[in-house]
């Protein structure tokens, strides 16, 4: 009752013409459609042939899928390799509270910087938890991984979500990240399917670890390769034929 009392007293359903103005997906008349470079509609036809929901969908999907195979996995993993349960369970809440700050640091700056390489930062850091799984180290070195690690492991869903809004425009955020999840979510459940056949028919990790880190550079190349609105645009002036 309280979630959903404050969800209805803070959460828009849509931007603010003052939001859209300010990102430039308004003009000056309060129609979006006179701003230059305003976002257009996305309808799914017109959606599912563009370039940049598929990378963005699947470059996402990729690391979103090893980050939630991972967590779902952290506590019997790290029973296996010698710590109890007691302690185990302390590591994962060290992550998770470095996770918060990570998503609070990473979203003001998403705003700010380039997201891309915002995204190829918090993939590094996903390939650093990863090989220190996959080292199996004691206690204490992953007490410092992961209360270090969480902080950019936590910027995904922000990184995720600006990515969204800054290629489609906030006007279309919610019917854009809707059918992403239907790319994303098939996704983050096979990487936990295979997480628990790999270890069931191998008894340890490693396969699925490694399996991860490839695909999570994979997913570092994707969103690399996002090419803005205005950039796109720049692009095309750049090809034509001087006058």
């Amino acid at each position: 009752c309280v979630v959903a009392a404050l969800a209805l007293l803070f959460i828009r359903s849509h931007p603010t013409e003052a939001d859209l103005r300010a990102g430039g997906e308004v003009g000056d008349e309060g129609d979006p459609e006179l701003a230059p470079g305003a976002a257009p509609d996305w309808p799914t036809g017109r959606l599912v042939a563009e370039r940049n929901f598929w990378l963005i969908a699947t470059g996402a999907g990729l690391l979103l899928a090893s980050d939630g195979a991972i967590l779902i996995s952290k506590i019997p993993y790290l029973v296996d390799i010698g710590i109890d349960l007691q302690a185990a369970s302390f590591l994962v809440a060290c992550q998770s509270a470095s996770a918060i700050a990570g998503k609070l640091g990473v979203g003001f700056a998403a705003e700010r910087f380039d997201l891309r390489r915002l995204f190829a930062i918090v993939a590094t850091a996903h390939l650093v938890l990863l090989a220190a799984l996959i080292a199996k180290p004691g206690f204490w070195t992953l007490l410092v991984v992961l209360s270090c690690v969480g902080v950019a492991v936590g910027g995904v869903h922000p990184i995720f979500s600006t990515l969204i809004a800054h290629t489609f425009g906030s006007r279309s955020y919610g019917a854009v990240h809707g059918r992403m999840n239907l790319v994303t979510q098939p996704m983050m459940l096979a990487a936990i399917y295979f997480i628990g056949v790999v270890y069931d028919r191998s008894g340890v990790y490693d396969v699925a670890f490694w399996a991860f880190g490839a695909l999570v550079f994979v997913a570092t190349l994707l969103i690399g390769s996002v090419r803005w609105p205005d950039e796109e645009i720049a692009g095309e002036a750049a090809l034509r034929p001087a006058a």
